[in-house]
């Protein structure tokens, strides 16, 4: 649970944060996007 995970963030490359949502006093749901 909780998303894909990677061994580095280097691995990712660049994102877009394309949505935010508060789920609570502490967890946040992010939705992002690869850049190319």
């Amino acid at each position: 649970d909780g998303g894909t995970h990677v061994a580095n963030t280097e691995e990712v490359g660049q994102i877009r944060i394309v949505d935010y949502k508060s789920k609570g006093a502490i967890n946040k749901r992010l939705v992002i996007e690869l850049e190319p």
